[in-house]
């Protein structure tokens, strides 16, 4: 469960990185809540007190956000995304190679939420066992006015 929750609204968003999913240890299983952001395969064996798999399987890539804020100087920002949607997306299109699914993402979580028709902004919360480190927990993407 996150212990701090903003918005924030970016200046600019300037790349979504994307890389594989890493296996969860059960370590990571033991956290509550955990289960929600990363599933694991359907049948993969879960450690004593760990949650019951999801059906749906696993997602295969994890993403982080690199932006700029309004602040003078900035000199960046990288937040992992821990969004249902981003694990839902890659959970719909599981029939696609690697390199079509990250395009997948790619046109979903920056052309299309982060273009420059989009107001973006991100729900960030911290974690529970990192409190100093915000995570992306979703976007909000209404059109920007016009004008602006």
């Amino acid at each position: 469960m996150p212990r701090s929750l903003a918005l924030v609204r970016p200046r600019e968003v300037t790349a979504l990185e994307i890389d594989p999913q890493p296996g969860l240890t059960a370590g990571q299983w033991r956290r509550p809540g955990h289960h929600r952001w990363l599933p694991t395969a359907p049948g993969r064996p879960v450690p004593a007190g760990g949650p019951p798999p999801p059906t749906a399987g696993p997602a295969r890539f994890r993403g982080a956000y690199r932006y700029r804020c309004h602040e003078p100087g900035c000199p960046g920002h990288r937040q992992r995304i821990l969004d249902r949607e981003f694990v839902a997306l890659q959970q719909r299109l599981a029939e696609l190679p690697d390199d079509r699914l990250r395009r997948a993402l790619e046109n979903t979580f920056l052309t299309r939420l982060c273009g420059p028709d989009r107001a973006t902004a991100f729900y960030v919360g911290t974690r529970t066992d990192r409190p100093g480190g915000f995570r992306v927990l979703g976007v909000y993407w209404p059109l920007r006015a016009s004008g602006h």
